[in-house]
């Protein structure tokens, strides 16, 4: 809800364990009185928010009966060959547009950052060095969101979020 941030996150919704604590931290140095920390910054990052996730999830057909009986490797299948909103696609080229840095695309789950619960390798992050034509730096960004998204429904998340008694979870995205 802070209008400094506003401008990077897209959805309405929760961005995420990591994604809250990120701007959390940024805005406490900010107010912290000691002017070197006020003027910590950040990469320039953007934020999907998990109505972004629940949209694109609720998008795919039959993706129920795939859950049930699919393996990681076939869901991640479906959700690559799925495309994201076209939204979601403009603001990535529009984030890339004059971006030369690396990129992280980077899952942030609403439950990801439990202080009882370790989600650490059950979700994706990944690293790419942001190369070629705006077209394809944007077709890779979008590429990884999707992997992202597609490990909510991973048999070994599913099966450690159901051994804590852990109800479905919902992805925030940081690029």
């Amino acid at each position: 809800d802070d209008p400094d941030f506003a401008h990077m996150i897209l959805g309405e919704r929760s961005i995420g364990g990591k994604g809250r604590s990120l701007l959390f931290g940024i805005k406490a140095l900010r107010e912290s009185g000691d002017p070197e920390l006020a003027e910590t910054t950040i990469p320039r990052a953007m934020f999907l928010g998990s109505d972004v996730f629940d949209d694109f999830v609720t998008s795919i057909p039959n993706l129920n009966d795939l859950r049930m009986e699919g393996t990681s490797e076939a869901l991640e299948k479906v959700f690559l060959n799925h495309p994201l909103p076209e939204e979601v696609t403009d603001r990535v080229r529009s984030f890339l547009s004059d971006m030369t840095d690396p990129v992280v695309v980077r899952s942030s789950s609403i439950q990801e950052d439990s202080l009882k619960y370790s989600f650490a390798g059950k979700y994706l992050s990944d690293f790419l060095g942001n190369f070629g034509t705006l077209d394809y730096r944007t077709w890779a960004v979008c590429r990884e969101i999707r992997r992202v998204y597609s490990r909510v429904f991973f048999p070994k998340a599913i099966a450690y979020r159901s051994r804590h008694g852990i109800g479905d979870d919902s992805m925030g995205i940081i690029v």
